[in-house]
């Protein structure tokens, strides 16, 4: 309970309504980005006002409202560079001693908005997909807060690039963001021959960025089932290069996805990291990679001791923001692994209901993934299969993990094999050319 300073008299309502521009001006103060600092207080907020009845004020309760907000900041800002991974590929895109002013083609001048945005308009987009594709080529601010007007159509974006000078798809090759978003966009609508030479050029422009190696990898992996591109690119990263345990996250990726489960084990044995970015929220404790190992060997005994230790920073990443869907999604992964089937369906289905696929066209795929894998595991065929089936046509659910729905995610993740013999996901598998 609090002490000291704190009234303890005084109404939570009213302590929270007093810390709330406090702690925002802290978090403006070190970041910037007000609309972004302002939904992080607003998710500490929540959570205080949920937890602090029940668990009591804390002693610093500004400090605990601070950490709790720049925590939910850090996976706002993890998982924007998880979707579109544009830090790296922003600077090292731009080939070196480029002269803009000189440029014969005039690209300096030329918008490339017009060209790239034909492909947010591609027919096997849905409207929700399609609006929130259009945000993201235009970098705008997030789709609860704008809208595309209605009478943007296929149509008018011809006549614009006609009289602009870009033609059909005239698109700049030199361009760093049409080269980024053409590979993304074409990884989300599973189109992976323009995908894979939107990779080429990524690569060959820049060709010192991680981001852009794993992505070709990724991509050569999802379309044609061969993980042997992805894993001489991984086994190319020099020891010691290892931002936020993302090669070692990869390298374990590929491992597993090979089945190749000793390897898997020496993987993580060489890092000294304990947390790894794996998911698109946050890190993840190297103990639920162990445990996963142990699963899929068939060693639950041995499993469940590794999700157990992983087990808090889970549920304690969701306590602290519970308006987090990646949070929620995640503890039931979690929970999944561990056999907790009414606890991993109820935090896979809040984080659908978090951030639903009407809202988030992009996230909101991934959210239905996890809960795709989710019913999975939990022996829940007649609930998995048909959303698995639903997602196989939906743009987005695409994801360099192992809740990623493509045919070649399905059929060599060790994840999905407790509804493997099931005709239905067999039929999925055979069947489909996605």
């Amino acid at each position: 309970m609090a002490t000291g300073g704190v009234n303890p008299e005084q109404p939570i309502e009213d302590l929270l309504r007093e810390l709330a521009p406090q702690v925002l001006g802290t978090l403006m103060r070190r970041h910037g980005q007000f609309d972004a600092c302002e939904d992080a207080v607003q998710e500490a907020l929540l959570a205080a006002s949920q937890r602090w009845p029940t668990e009591g004020v804390p002693n610093r309760p500004r400090s605990w409202l601070l950490t709790v907000a720049s925590r939910s900041l850090v996976d706002h800002w993890r998982s924007e560079s998880a979707r579109r991974r544009r830090e790296e590929t922003a600077a090292a895109l731009e080939p070196a001693g480029r002269d803009l002013a000189a440029d014969p083609q005039g690209a300096a001048d030329r918008d490339d908005t017009v060209g790239l945005l034909f492909l947010c308009c591609h027919p096997a987009l849905t409207p929700g997909s399609a609006l929130k594709f259009h945000e993201r080529a235009n970098h705008s601010a997030p789709l609860c807060r704008t809208r595309m007007p209605r009478w943007i159509s296929s149509s008018r974006l011809s006549a614009s690039a006609r009289t602009s000078g870009c033609g059909d798809l005239a698109i700049d090759p030199q361009s760093p963001n049409t080269v980024r978003e053409g590979l993304f966009t074409n990884t989300s609508m599973r189109r992976w021959p323009q995908a894979a030479q939107w990779g080429e050029r990524m690569r060959a422009m820049a060709p010192a960025s991680l981001v852009a190696k794993m992505q070709s990898g990724y991509v050569d992996f999802w379309w044609k089932g061969d993980t042997h591109l992805l894993k001489s690119i991984v086994d190319q990263v020099p020891a010691g290069i290892d931002p936020d345990g993302t090669v070692t996250s990869c390298r374990w990726d590929v491992a597993m996805l090979r089945r190749d489960y000793s390897a898997a084990k020496k993987v993580l044995k060489a890092s000294s990291a304990n947390e790894l970015s794996y998911t698109t929220t946050g890190t993840t404790p190297k103990t639920f990679f162990e445990g996963c190992i142990y699963l899929a060997q068939g060693d639950n005994v041995n499993a469940q001791k590794a999700f157990e230790l992983a087990r808090p920073a889970f549920e304690n990443a969701a306590k602290e923001s519970p308006a987090s869907a990646e949070r929620h999604a995640t503890l039931g992964w979690l929970y999944a692994f561990m056999g907790r089937k009414d606890d991993a369906i109820r935090e896979g289905r809040r984080a659908v209901e978090l951030k639903p696929e009407s809202k988030d066209a992009v996230d909101g795929t991934l959210m239905s993934a996890y809960l795709a894998l989710i019913y999975a595991r939990v022996g829940e065929n007649d609930l998995a299969i048909p959303l698995i089936d639903r997602l196989l046509k939906t743009p987005g659910a695409v994801d360099s993990a192992d809740y990623s729905i493509t045919i070649n995610d399905l059929k060599y993740r060790w994840e999905w094999d407790p509804i493997r013999s099931d005709p239905r996901f067999q039929a999925l598998i055979g069947e489909k050319k996605l």
